[in-house]
């Protein structure tokens, strides 16, 4: 099976560690999700098993080989310093 040509996200979770600067300084602020809420999905989805694991939390992964990736965020919102693939 070969990937797609392209990738669009909008607002994803892409760290599970929550160790981001805008999931502390922006939670407040935040419209759409709630930390308490993200911190629920965090267990119910991952559990104990490592948060900064890269195949749990994409920001910590090597994507080189991957199509082309759109994210959509804001700087207002708390997931927007794990969006920022071409970091890597």
């Amino acid at each position: 099976m070969s990937f797609p040509q392209r990738l669009f996200f909008l607002s994803p979770l892409t760290d599970f560690s929550f160790k981001s600067d805008s999931i502390v300084h922006q939670a407040q602020n935040e419209l759409f999700y709630k930390l308490e809420k993200l911190d629920w999905v965090r267990q119910i989805y991952a559990g104990d098993y490592d948060h900064t694991d890269p195949d749990l939390s994409p920001v910590y992964a090597n994507l080189k080989g991957l199509p082309l990736l759109l994210i959509n965020t804001t700087d207002k919102e708390m997931l927007c310093d794990g969006c920022n693939p071409s970091d890597k």
